[in-house]
């Protein structure tokens, strides 16, 4: 969009852990920074512990 956010990036700010996983598993880009720097890896590795290895799902 507008501010550089790609679908993983409203997946994660929206809290949908199961859509963010999916895209995930499909190949999408967690480094992907939006305008402000931020990458969706950085906003919710904490949170799902899928995102803390390189996007790699196990």
């Amino acid at each position: 969009d507008n501010d550089g956010q790609t679908a993983l990036h409203y997946a994660v700010t929206c809290e949908r852990e199961a859509i963010a996983e999916y895209l995930v598993k499909h190949s999408a880009d967690i480094h992907s920074e939006d305008n402000d720097g931020s990458s969706s890896r950085d906003i919710c590795s904490s949170k799902w512990p899928f995102m803390q290895h390189e996007g790699e799902v196990k």
